[in-house]
């Protein structure tokens, strides 16, 4: 409380978050006008007591009690300390540019200019997660009635709420309302948590990242299609154009090393080398793969051959009359100009979309209940090899991948094999002996004899 007309009391906003608990400002009220401060409490509405004498705002029915209270007592003091120190008192205005004096750098500063920094160095892919999060971040803003997230109101409260936020909203891109995949969620909170590792040292403290960490670690499960499921979908009967060709795409990806969906989609004709191999340089690297083509991928490919088919034209046709077909002829796409690559990237993101839905169709049709894309098509690529005995590093080649190291991570996600084996081994051994001991239990005396005879060594 302070002298004269001016007055400093707690308040809950309005609005209330997913989790039912509503945020808390300092309002500070000099001669009937208002200011509120913003805090990073948040508090259930029946937990609060706006009265309180004792500094014990948040009732002990919230855990968190005794932490909630003691920051908002330093807020408290913070504010009326501004106010006393100065002589004749403050205006509200004054008082709140001093409040955020230290802390009015913003969060979305930071991630224009890691957007900036990827799309100067070429990082297509990995700058438009960064917009993403930023435009996540915006509607978190929106939602709360916020204008701008101040690096200073990041602890853990905010990463929990943002998180929170994410889990509960439905994703903006599907075609029916369903909720964010939990690995997307996983992927904008490190991106937001490598955009606060970038902010300038002292204006987030600690590391409020610390109570989402051991959920963040774990993988997400990958449906990956058995060799049985897989001809399913070769001799599935589909009427629709697009079903056939998302189909192609899939099945020339898995046969093809676990060829990445956009590189299928990017393929020339000229990218043929002789008779039975492809040479192309992958588009999230920009590493040169040289893939051996099995009849299964010659064989679908040759449907799309035509007699005018020229080198530069795609083999799938999901990109023809793209109009920047002419300015990229399949090389380094980390060479191009900032603003073709990025039109490359949204041009066949938008395509492999298209991919997507044709071939839940075929999925469909063909009994599988898995969620499938066509990147499942690598999933099954690598585990195949796996069960089939291929050592890690021969994996590693297949896949195109930098280092052993990260592909022994991905196969780790997917191999069950070794698992199920064990188990087998395990309870498959017991319930054979006991399917025996019954059997023989059944035979009559003499022909048990006669067949103890039989299998016993002679001397």
């Amino acid at each position: 409380m302070a002298s004269g007309n001016t007055t400093f009391h707690f308040v809950l906003d309005g609005h209330k978050k997913p989790n039912d608990e509503q945020a808390v400002y300092l309002r500070v009220t000099q001669d009937k006008k208002s200011i509120w401060l913003r805090t990073s409490i948040s508090v259930k509405k029946a937990n609060f007591n706006k009265d309180s004498a004792n500094y014990k705002w948040v009732r002990t029915k919230d855990i968190d009690n005794a932490v909630k209270n003691t920051a908002l007592k330093k807020i408290k003091d913070r504010a009326e300390a501004l106010y006393f120190d100065a002589d004749g008192g403050l205006s509200l205005q004054k008082l709140k540019a001093l409040f955020y004096a230290d802390d009015d750098s913003s969060l979305f500063d930071v991630i224009d200019k890691i957007i900036e920094e990827k799309r100067a160095t070429r990082s297509g892919n990995t700058a438009s997660t960064y917009v993403t999060l930023k435009n996540w971040l915006l509607d978190f803003c929106k939602s709360r009635r916020l204008k701008d997230i101040l690096l200073a109101e990041i602890d853990a409260g905010f990463v929990r709420d943002f998180d929170l936020y994410l889990r509960t909203s439905d994703s903006k891109h599907a075609k029916e309302k369903r909720k964010l995949k939990q690995s997307t969620v996983n992927i904008l909170i490190k991106r937001l948590e490598h955009v606060v590792k970038m902010a300038p040292d002292g204006l987030v403290k600690g590391n409020p990242f610390h109570a989402l960490a051991t959920r963040r670690s774990l993988p997400a499960v990958k449906d990956v299609l058995t060799k049985e499921e897989i001809k399913a979908i070769e001799s599935v009967s589909l009427d629709k154009e697009n079903e056939r060709n998302a189909r192609d795409v899939f099945l020339f990806s898995y046969y093809c090393s676990g060829m990445r969906g956009g590189d299928v989609l990017t393929l020339r004709w000229k990218h043929l080398v002789g008779d039975d191999r492809i040479q192309y340089r992958m588009r999230k690297t920009g590493k040169v793969r040289n893939v051996y083509l099995v009849s299964q991928a010659k064989g679908i490919i040759e449907k799309y051959r035509m007699q005018d088919s020229k080198p530069a034209d795609f083999i799938f046709p999901y990109l023809n009359g793209a109009s920047w077909s002419g300015r990229w002829d399949g090389g380094d796409v980390y060479q191009l100009p900032a603003d073709l690559a990025e039109e490359i990237r949204k041009s066949v993101n938008t395509k492999m979309s298209i991919v997507d839905r044709g071939l839940k169709s075929v999925i469909k049709k063909a009994g599988i209940t898995k969620h499938i894309s066509v990147h499942s098509a690598r999933h099954s690529f690598a585990t195949e090899m796996l069960n089939s005995g291929v050592e890690s590093a021969v994996i590693k080649s297949a896949l195109g991948h930098s280092s052993l190291q990260m592909t022994e991570n991905y196969l780790r996600e997917l191999d069950n094999s070794k698992v199920d084996v064990a188990v087998q081994n395990v309870f498959d051994k017991e319930n054979n002996m006991n399917n025996l001991r019954n059997a023989l239990a059944r035979l009559p005396k003499d022909k048990l004899d006669a067949l103890l005879k039989e299998i016993t060594p002679q001397e």
